[in-house]
């Protein structure tokens, strides 16, 4: 099944934003497996796609500020993260409101 939806409904300011607060999570979720990882190998495969994240996240943020805006709060906690792309996820047409699955 093919999903369709559409990101019209949202200022490039917002999608900016929210897209360096989904690469933020993804360098925590990194983070936390190159602290538990016992291989070199697996370790430094593990940095490589951190520092992808920070890549990634330093160019939203460019973005952002090349037009004028400014990240309207901390674009690091999770939770922040999650809450904001909850929202986007819901209001998006064409996603039935997919909310969050509940943590364990």
């Amino acid at each position: 099944m093919e999903i369709e939806w559409s990101t019209s409904g949202f200022a490039l300011e917002d999608l900016y934003e929210m897209a360096a607060i989904a690469e933020q999570g993804g360098f925590d979720f990194y983070a936390r497996l190159i602290a538990r990882a016992t291989k070199p190998g697996v370790k430094n495969t593990l940095k490589h796609l951190r520092d992808e994240e920070a890549a990634h996240k330093a160019f939203f943020l460019e973005q952002l500020r090349a037009r004028g805006g400014a990240p309207r709060g901390t674009v690091t906690p999770e939770l922040h993260a999650g809450r904001k792309i909850d929202r986007f996820l819901h209001r998006a047409p064409g996603l039935g409101g997919i909310k969050r699955a509940r943590r364990p």
